[in-house]
């Protein structure tokens, strides 16, 4: 079994990120480029959170510790997707909600691909 990838998986998503707030704000302009860009983030950043904690360990010795770990991360994880969902709907006036969302859809989505390929690939 090999270890997975976390530096590349987060750095492909993070460019998914980047890309997609510069092709928004440069189509739509700033509100919908700026909604884009929270809404990626909202997804970018406890992502982040989440493959970190639980890929911390690895190993059939490390079970107990791995198990615990992706509960929590998720917990956490889904805390903060919700809390960063509420704080950018209270505070960032003015908003497109659409398109804040579709920022979370494409980095979610771009995650669960990057993971998806990486996770076959066999390290060298």
């Amino acid at each position: 079994m090999h270890k997975f990838p976390i530096q590349q998986a987060l750095t492909y998503q993070a460019a998914v990120w980047l890309v997609m707030s510069v092709l928004v704000t440069t189509a739509f302009g700033l509100v919908k480029g700026y909604s884009a860009t929270l809404g990626g983030l909202i997804s970018l950043l406890p992502g982040t959170y989440f493959m970190l904690r639980y890929f911390r360990y690895s190993g059939a010795t490390k079970m107990d510790a791995i198990v615990r770990n992706a509960y929590s991360a998720e917990l956490v994880k889904l805390v903060l997707i919700g809390f960063g969902f509420a704080s950018v709907f209270l505070l960032v006036k003015p908003l497109s909600p659409g398109v804040m969302f579709g920022g979370f859809l494409a980095v979610q989505a771009s995650n669960v691909y990057i993971t998806y390929r990486l996770a076959g690939r066999k390290q060298a």
